[in-house]
């Protein structure tokens, strides 16, 4: 008897735990609306968010970045100021974007980034920047529509080979995931301020980052959390990895940013390919001060960079 009596008082509990967060949910998107352009790619609409004047440079997130668009906004800030237009879609799954049902082949990815940019109308040609797992992105447009690519820049992504290899996060966290966030556990647990600077440790305790963005960033955490886009792009992360292939069209400048943190504590783990990567494409590379999202570490410094290249890009 007291077991059922404990059951039904968890049941009560996460009933009330769902329609909370569901509450919640809603407040959210009152307090916090689409900031860009929402446009249709097949079976999702997509946020396209571009800010500044002067060319373009597209930015790219790594995978599982609640919110592209504010998770940029340190180096986006510092790329505008050097006369750059910034570009951020965030994939299905990502940001203020829907979700999506459609397998994420690497070429369907690619094909959806440049309808949304299409469609929200900023045309090429581009500079590519991306982060972490997007590098797969950058290296398979590049070889796709290389007419549409000026240079690309990686931030602590490795050589797309490299995912073939290396240990990946185990796909039942996704079930894991959803469940917190249906319930309103994950939202629970970002209000202890403990959770929350362990959470902050890889994004340098969002030191540039405007202090009126982290609600935002805290509301597409849980938001977005268990998305299925998101993680069936992890499901077919080492097959888009053969597809992307390690080489990139000659002509098309490559620029890899490399976190300290990464360079000193997990580089042995990523060759031979990022090595063989760097060769290949005559790759020109920078270890940065920092652990993974180098755009919370060295924003200037990666802006300044970028900007010093504009005369031999003809820009």
């Amino acid at each position: 008897m007291v077991w059922w009596i404990i059951l039904a008082g968890l049941v009560l509990l996460l009933a009330a735990g769902a329609l909370w967060e569901k509450r919640c949910r809603a407040r959210d998107a009152a307090a916090y609306p689409c900031p860009g352009k929402l446009v249709e790619v097949p079976g999702a609409s997509v946020h396209v968010l571009a800010q500044g004047e002067g060319p373009r440079i597209v930015l790219l997130s790594g995978w599982n970045t609640a919110v592209p668009s504010v998770d940029f906004q340190p180096l986006a800030k510092e790329l505008n100021a050097r006369g750059f237009r910034v570009v951020m879609p965030e994939k299905p799954g990502y940001g203020y974007s829907s979700d999506s049902d459609v397998p994420r082949q690497l070429d369907t990815v690619v094909d959806e980034i440049r309808l949304a940019l299409r469609e929200a109308g900023e045309t090429g040609p581009y500079l590519l920047l991306g982060h972490s797992m997007s590098g797969t992105e950058l290296v398979r447009w590049a070889n796709r529509f290389p007419e549409e690519v000026l240079a690309i820049y990686s931030l602590d992504a490795p050589a797309p080979l490299c995912y073939t290899t290396v240990p990946l996060p185990p796909l039942f966290a996704r079930h894991i995931q959803r469940f917190q966030h249906f319930f309103g556990l994950k939202r629970l647990s970002m209000a202890i301020p403990r959770f929350r600077r362990s959470y902050w440790k890889y994004l340098n305790q969002y030191a540039y980052l405007d202090p009126a963005l982290l609600p935002i960033e805290k509301a597409m955490v849980i938001r977005n959390g268990g998305s299925h886009a998101v993680w069936n792009e992890m499901k077919l992360l080492r097959s888009n990895a053969k597809v992307a292939g390690g080489e990139v069209p000659d002509g098309i400048p490559v620029t890899m940013f490399i976190a300290s943190d990464t360079k000193n504590n997990r580089w042995d783990a990523l060759q031979p390919s990022e090595d063989e990567f760097i060769a290949r494409n005559h790759a020109r590379t920078m270890v940065v001060e920092g652990m993974h999202n180098l755009q919370h570490y060295q924003p200037a410094l990666i802006a300044e960079t970028i900007a010093g290249d504009k005369e031999r890009l003809g820009l």
